[in-house]
């Protein structure tokens, strides 16, 4: 457990997990169930740092993604999203708390963390499972998003606000519910969240990730794949980059790759040289070239051409 109370942003952030009383849709129109948010929340000043929203109940990878949104400058994401309002959480965390029940994988996450400099604590169990840290943090609702916990909404009797109809719709509704949670004052601190983070001073001690790539890709799944002439196998797909010609010829069988669950029409493959090579599905074209573990700081590479984007 985290035991010094957390004075400064970043100190201590908790990340918990929680499902929100509205339903998600399919393309077609049809309900998919509720939304799943990862919520990463600094201790000190009951900022949301960061964010994740799947269609499925936590995992590891659902932890990795909220840290990943919490280490990341937001402009990039806001933008693409419509979203103007202020936002200034960036930066490595010094200490990461989460409930080791909350989410299947805890143990690969804590690892992840340590190598990365963070560290990881095992925060209380709250009662109810999932979601019990997110209410006791940030009270039963984010703006007008109601929480759910054990099936039923935390705030019974409540308006459900206007169902977003996608991931990517609920992420822009929830981060415009997020900022109205920012703004507003909160009881234990006598003031809104952003007053209390934008009180501090925090850019001489802000640490970001020495290698962007290598920082990503340390949240997300990893394999051995098969490398045949056509290319690597990964499921039922096939994956090629100019870069494997080189293993193809020193006659390397099998090789680790990285991926996104979320996006498959590309992964990264670890090179014997530490380097990772981004290939695409087969049926994109065979023209990609290696990407450098020499990445630059994060917040530039969020704010021009991060790798993960595209």
């Amino acid at each position: 457990m985290i035991v010094r109370p957390p004075r400064l942003p970043l100190d201590a952030v908790q990340i918990d997990h929680v499902e929100v009383d509205a339903v998600l849709l399919a393309p077609d129109g049809e309900a998919i169930g509720r939304p799943w948010i990862s919520l990463a929340i600094d201790l000190a000043t009951r900022m949301i740092v960061g964010l994740h929203v799947s269609a499925a109940p936590p995992t590891r990878l659902s932890a990795g993604l909220c840290l990943l949104h919490a280490v990341c400058d937001k402009t990039r994401w806001q933008t693409r999203r419509g979203l103007d309002a202020p936002w200034p959480c960036a930066g490595l965390p010094r200490r990461v708390a989460t409930d080791a029940r909350s989410f299947f994988g805890g143990r690969r996450f804590a690892l992840a963390c340590r190598a990365l400099g963070v560290v990881h604590a095992d925060s209380a169990p709250r009662p109810g499972g999932y979601g019990g840290h997110v209410e006791a943090l940030i009270g039963q609702n984010i703006g007008a998003a109601v929480l759910v916990r054990g099936g039923a909404p935390l705030a019974a009797g409540r308006r459900r606000p206007e169902p977003p109809r996608d991931l990517i719709a609920t992420e822009t509704w929830l981060g415009a519910q997020i900022a109205v949670y920012h703004a507003r004052r909160h009881p234990d601190l006598r003031r809104s969240p952003l007053a209390a983070w934008t009180a501090q001073d925090i850019s001489a001690s802000s640490r970001t990730p020495d290698d962007c790539l290598r920082f990503r890709l340390s949240f997300f799944p990893q394999e051995d794949c098969t490398l045949e002439p056509d290319g690597l196998k990964l499921g039922n797909a096939t994956y090629w980059s100019r870069g494997l010609e080189d293993d193809l010829a020193a006659g390397r069988p099998r090789l680790a790759v990285r991926y996104d669950p979320r996006d498959m029409s590309r992964i990264f493959v670890e090179r014997p040289s530490g380097r990772f090579v981004k290939a695409r599905a087969q049926q994109a074209e065979r023209a990609e070239t290696p990407v450098s573990a020499e990445a630059p700081d994060c917040s530039r590479k969020c704010l021009s051409a991060c790798p993960f984007e595209g």
